[in-house]
């Protein structure tokens, strides 16, 4: 059998290099020029070594493929150095000619270095390329839906590196709603082969600008073996500022199309010098009859009357010799489809470009064919006017340049208390009083001057039959050209007008003061009312309380006779065994004793609230200290709360005065105040703590007593202090905060509850301190 091939598993860079020497360059790749691969071909040829194969040099994929080539030899193969990528392979078929088929993917190999290698040095250029120009460029691993941005690509967006993922799928987030199905659409073109390279405008999200337009295109730059795209690389360029010119000319476009379609005169749009028209609006048509597609493509001369088609054309000869811009406006007859002449006024505009040149002519035509007339209708149509002018329900006279009346109408005549021929001659303004002529004199002259129209308003004259008048109007210069010719004075008797909007603005003004007087009426009777209603409830809450203390202390008298007796007898038996028990020193019965006499306890002080519902107060007030008086229950009750682990924290007001009030009763309402606290913290995990605070405000003694426990049910809080109301499972009739809120009624105070933000509940007492007396605070 002939011996097995020789194989040198290269596994590094260092093993290669140590067997191929010189023929590596600084960074790991064969060198490249032609003479030094043969070379190291030979080299390769001539060594004992019959296979080489490369661990990290080469692509993971080049050692199955090499496997798969030499397996179809045929001959033994034995392995000098261990290949993990072989390991499937322990052993390989071999023929002689295995060493050729290496070298030739071997020298693809180089190939593929040398190929890199150039890559390499393109990916340097492009880099350098595109951070010299303002484009964004982007590259796309397809496989790894990974994308890489240059730093204008950033720029462009407003974003720092750090803000941006590298994935299509955040990409496509960036993309505007309206734009994200072409956007989706090249991705899939690209992936089902229909497309190579592509060129899209859409709309991309930046950080500060909102969004822009970019113009974005790109081709696959790399293949896989079975055709799908790898890579692909591309370039995006800001055409925002395009855009927006765009959508600007589409807007002006359209709101010139509209001008030239709505306006109410006929627009011409006519080719220069051949006179053609190239577009008619609908007024146009309207005014001749036509169609558009009938006028586009005629002759301006098939559409004006024969004798004003030299008139029309020297105008338009005087028109392009003026100055830009220019235009030029002259009267002449259009003939209509049915043959009829139409008078119109037309202005004559030339549209040029930025040369000067003209580009077309536009034609504003309007039709005046109701203003023109026969010579023979003139006295007809003068009488027409003289009627309509001594008619007209308004004065009017007119004054020539120099201010003197030319004529008046019958209305004017009237007011004026004269007849023409009086009138006629006389300056304007003449007759007048100095007050009412100075104001009448300024918006004569300002009308004359300015040559415009000026308003008169309510001006008050005497007549020749010394009636006064309130006149309205206008001073309406007459002109031609500009120059001055005369005055048209038009006014108005606003007399009986004038008279009647006073009585209108005394009569609303008489109503006014009515609905303000009723309207303070109402709202006294509505506060009246209000008050009532609140009274009412208040006697209303009050007899109900009244009567649940009756029926209580009904209730409490019947029990405590029906209990107080059996008790005492009880009492008097547990005197007794308790001696007996003593003498003979049986603990065990002495303890259960005090048991019963605690349940007794209870019962007697249960009778005792029952009673103090109903009792007339009876506690001696006294002047006294208020702070004393809580910090000795505090002492009191000082192991009942350590015992149930809670902190104890008080803070009083050194300015309270000494005041008249029950110690013992405060104690009362204090004692009960703690006991509860302590209860309801019991089983609470965590810090517990009450805290009693005093200060002084006005008048008036404020004592805030506060706990963090679980607080009071938010719909059991307007119910708290009513008698017999308890959510206690254990023990308690639900008569201690009844007690303690009629305890401080008794002192002319308040108590009020409510419950904390941060948990626990809030009771806050409110005394009024009276007969002051300072207490020293030591």
């Amino acid at each position: 059998m002939p011996s097995a091939p020789r194989i040198l598993l290269v596994e590094t860079q260092d093993s290669l290099r140590g067997f191929l020497g010189a023929f590596l360059d600084a960074e790991g790749f064969l060198c490249t020029a032609v003479s030094d691969l043969m070379q190291a071909l030979d080299v390769l040829r001539s060594s004992p070594i019959d296979l080489v194969l490369g661990g990290e040099m080469e692509p993971a994929s080049l050692q199955p493929t090499l496997v798969r080539e030499i397996s179809k030899c045929g001959a033994g193969l034995s392995l000098l150095s261990h290949a993990p990528q072989l390991e499937p392979f322990p052993r390989i078929i071999v023929t002689p000619d295995s060493k050729e088929i290496f070298l030739r993917l071997l020298n693809d190999t180089v190939e593929a270095a040398r190929l890199r290698r150039a890559l390499h040095r393109a990916e340097d250029t492009l880099r350098h390329v595109t951070s010299a120009i303002h484009a964004g460029v982007w590259d796309l691993h397809v496989t790894s839906d990974t994308i890489v941005w240059n730093a204008r690509l950033f720029q462009m967006l407003g974003m720092e590196p750090n803000e941006v993922k590298p994935s299509m799928e955040w990409c496509r987030t960036l993309v505007h709603p309206d734009d994200t199905f072409a956007f989706q659409k090249l991705l899939e073109d690209y992936c089902e082969h229909r497309i190579v390279e592509h060129l899209l405008e859409y709309r991309l999200r930046s950080k500060h600008r909102g969004w822009i337009w970019v113009r974005d295109c790109g081709q696959v730059a790399l293949f896989d073996l079975a055709g799908n795209p790898q890579r692909i690389i591309g370039s995006v360029i800001d055409i925002t500022v395009r855009k927006n010119e765009e959508l600007r000319l589409r807007r002006s476009e359209e709101e010139t199309r509209g001008l030239f379609e709505q306006t109410p005169d006929g627009l011409l749009q006519i080719d220069f010098p051949s006179c053609h028209i190239l577009n008619a609006n609908p007024a146009f048509c309207r005014l001749t009859g036509y169609t558009r597609e009938e006028l586009k493509g005629k002759k301006l001369s098939e559409i004006t009357h024969p004798d004003d088609i030299v008139f029309e054309a020297e105008g338009m000869r005087d028109l392009l010799r003026s100055p830009a811009p220019a235009q030029t406006t002259l009267q002449k007859r259009y003939l209509h489809k049915n043959g009829n002449k139409i008078w119109a006024l037309v202005t004559t505009t030339f549209q040029r470009n930025d040369a000067g040149e003209v580009r077309c002519v536009l034609q504003s035509i309007k039709d005046i064919s109701t203003w023109k007339f026969p010579v023979s209708d003139l006295p007809h149509r003068s009488n027409l006017f003289q009627t309509a002018f001594e008619k007209i329900p308004v004065a009017i006279w007119t004054s020539d340049v120099n201010d003197v009346i030319l004529h008046a109408n019958s209305r004017a005549l009237e007011i004026a208390g004269v007849t023409l021929r009086q009138a006629v001659g006389v300056h304007v303004l003449s007759g007048l009083p100095g007050n009412v002529l100075r104001g009448i004199r300024s918006a004569y002259l300002q009308a004359k001057t300015e040559l415009r129209t000026v308003r008169v308003d309510a001006v008050s004259i005497q007549n020749i039959n010394r009636e006064t008048l309130l006149l309205s109007g206008w001073f309406v210069p007459l002109e031609t050209d500009g120059v001055y010719e005369g005055m048209a004075c038009i006014f108005d008797d606003v007399t009986d007008q004038k008279e009647a909007e006073r009585r209108h603005v005394k009569a609303r003004e008489e109503l006014e003061e009515r609905i303000r007087s009723r309207t303070g009426e109402l709202s006294a009777i509505n506060a009246q009312f209000v008050r009532e209603i609140e009274i009412s409830k208040t006697l209303q809450n009050q007899l109900i309380q009244s009567e649940r203390l009756a029926a209580t202390g009904m209730l409490a008298a019947s029990i405590a006779h029906e209990i107080n007796s059996p008790l005492q007898a009880v009492t008097f038996t547990l005197n007794a065994i308790q001696s007996d028990a003593k003498k003979a020193e049986n603990e065990k019965l002495l303890d259960e004793i005090s048991i019963v006499r605690d349940a007794f306890t209870h019962i007697r002080d249960t009778v005792k609230n029952l009673l103090d519902l109903n009792r007339p107060n009876q506690a001696l007030q006294q002047m006294a200290d208020i702070n004393q008086t809580i910090q000795s229950n505090l002492d009191i009750s000082r192991n009942l709360i350590e015992s149930h682990g809670i902190e104890l924290l008080s803070e009083f007001s050194t300015r309270i005065p000494a005041f008249r009030f029950s110690p013992q009763r405060i104690s009362q309402v204090m004692l009960n105040l703690i006991t509860n606290a302590c209860e309801a913290m019991g089983k609470q995990e965590g810090r517990k703590v009450i805290s009693v605070k005093t200060r002084l405000s006005e008048d008036f003694v404020h004592i805030v007593f506060a706990d963090n426990g679980p607080g009071i049910a938010p719909e059991d809080l307007p119910r708290i202090f009513d008698p017999f109301f308890t959510k206690k499972k254990k023990m308690g009739m639900g008569v201690g905060l009844s007690i303690c809120h009629n305890i401080i009624a008794e002192h002319g105070g308040t108590i009020g509850v409510r419950n904390r933000r941060t948990g626990g509940a809030v009771f806050t007492i409110k005394l009024p301190v009276e007969q002051k007396e300072e207490v020293n605070r030591g």
